[in-house]
């Protein structure tokens, strides 16, 4: 027996399977993260040509069948091609990095709707910032990304203190997302990295942040951020069961 499943979809990747089909990986609303097969796609007069291409945002319907491993997509219609970040080759990088993370930390088949909804935000904003970089939205995604997996960070105090971190250097404990002021700092069983006053400071901005309220970048990609990003991978890395590889920071001009 077949049962139809109509959902709004985020396309994060594809990949040819036979000559005239395609492997389509969607995050879905109310599916989560999951593979189909898009018969006949590769076709010229395909229906499904320029609609289930990466970042897209679609709403799809297939139907699931329990004796088959992989699902067949029955339709799909284009909401959103969030065409300003094709245009932009950094905002490019920076969204496809959101895809690689979706599709490596979050499980298949497990619907998160409230994160869903977060990342069309993030693409839609994304889309029509302005500026020169975009790491701000990257950190923030990575931020948003960690708290709906029950990592969240508390940037805004020291843990031993409670009072706003001090000191040059300011340290990050994987174990619990909390921050430790240098002077507050004493090794103990747990692991970490320190970062220093401007990178944590520019994390605690971030994460105060809505995404309408990210500022417009116009300096260039700067140290700061990326060493930023590196910690917050490293954190993830350190919570989740399997390897985090992000290859399209690696197009960040």
């Amino acid at each position: 027996m077949s049962v139809p499943v109509r959902t709004l979809a985020l396309v994060l990747h594809t990949r040819r399977w036979s000559e005239s089909s395609k492997i389509v990986e969607l995050f879905t609303r109310q599916r989560g993260n999951l593979k189909l097969m898009a018969k006949g796609a590769l076709r010229p007069k395909s229906p499904f040509a320029g609609v289930v291409e990466s970042l897209n945002y679609v709403e799809v319907l297939f139907t699931v069948r329990e004796t088959r491993s992989l699902q067949v997509l029955t339709s799909a219609s284009l909401i959103n091609p969030f065409l300003h970040i094709r245009e932009n080759w950094n905002k490019t990088a920076v969204a496809f990095a959101a895809a690689e993370l979706i599709a490596q930390a979050l499980r298949q088949h497990e619907p998160v709707p409230a994160f869903f909804d977060y990342t069309i935000q993030w693409f839609t904003h994304l889309d029509r910032a302005g500026g020169q970089q975009f790491l701000d939205f990257l950190i923030h995604f990575l931020l948003e990304l960690n708290r709906t997996l029950g990592f969240a960070l508390n940037p805004e105090q020291c843990w031993a203190c409670h009072q706003p971190p001090r000191g040059k250097r300011i340290y990050l404990i994987y174990q619990n997302g909390a921050f430790l002021c240098q002077t507050c700092f004493r090794p103990g069983n747990f692991q970490g990295e320190w970062l220093n006053r401007e990178a944590w400071q520019h994390l605690e901005t971030v994460s105060r942040k809505s995404l309408a309220q990210l500022d417009e970048a116009t300096h260039p990609i700067s140290p700061t951020e990326l060493d930023i990003i590196r910690a917050l991978l490293q954190f993830l890395r350190f919570h989740v069961e399997f390897p985090i590889h992000i290859k399209s920071l690696t197009w960040l001009a």
